[in-house]
């Protein structure tokens, strides 16, 4: 009978080919060796970061995803904010359709005192949850940026254009009202310019046209 000789595991040597595989091009091969060490070392962060766009560029989303969700989360809690939040912002950029991985990125910024960056990552995700299929999604997001900066124009604007958009038309119209309270001449033509949009008819398109012709 005769005796399977070992394969000795060199794990330097299978990540160089690895990085080689990656270097030509061979995504097959380069994510084959990546797995062949994720195999020993399953929690291995900087190994899942290093795969997930390559798990993405050969078609595997699911996989990609997991890797680029794991690695997050583990850069976290070994307290590398800053790993955490470039990954995060990779994943929110290949799948913007997560409203969890925003939600994430905008924890990172607070935990670190940036409500304005938070607010920022929150307004931007909100933006690809604008049909009615999924806008409970974007109005959450907002509302979270509204509630970090209120009254920021940009965001207000926009949340009450989701607000009308969903059907909650009282609370639109009551916070362009607030807006309003506050604006400038500027600010206030970009308010009765949404509110001729969000409730047409002669009242609105009557103070637009005050507001334009205001001098």
């Amino acid at each position: 009978m005769r005796l399977r000789k070992k394969t000795h595991y060199n794990r330097r040597a299978i990540l160089d080919a690895a990085r080689h595989a990656g270097t030509r091009g061979s995504l097959r091969a380069a994510v084959g060796h990546y797995r062949e060490v994720l195999q020993v070392e399953p929690d291995n962060a900087d190994l899942h970061a290093k795969v997930a766009p390559l798990l993405l560029k050969s078609g595997d989303e699911r996989g990609a995803w997991d890797s680029y969700i794991y690695a997050g989360r583990a850069y976290l809690k070994d307290g590398y904010d800053q790993k955490a939040l470039s990954l995060f912002r990779q994943t929110a950029r290949h799948f913007p359709a997560s409203a969890r991985v925003w939600d994430q990125i905008a924890d990172i910024h607070l935990s670190r005192g940036r409500n304005k960056d938070a607010a920022n990552a929150l307004f931007e995700g909100s933006a690809h949850f604008r049909s009615q299929r999924v806008i409970e999604l974007g109005l959450r997001l907002i509302y979270r940026a509204f509630q970090l900066q209120p009254y920021r124009p940009d965001i207000s604007l926009e949340y009450a254009r989701m607000l009308a958009t969903s059907g909650r038309f009282p609370q639109a119209r009551r916070l362009l009202r607030e807006l309003r309270a506050e604006a400038d001449r500027a600010l206030r033509r970009r308010i009765a310019w949404a509110e001729m949009r969000l409730f047409p008819g002669w009242g609105t398109f009557a103070s637009f046209l005050r507001e334009t012709l205001a001098l």
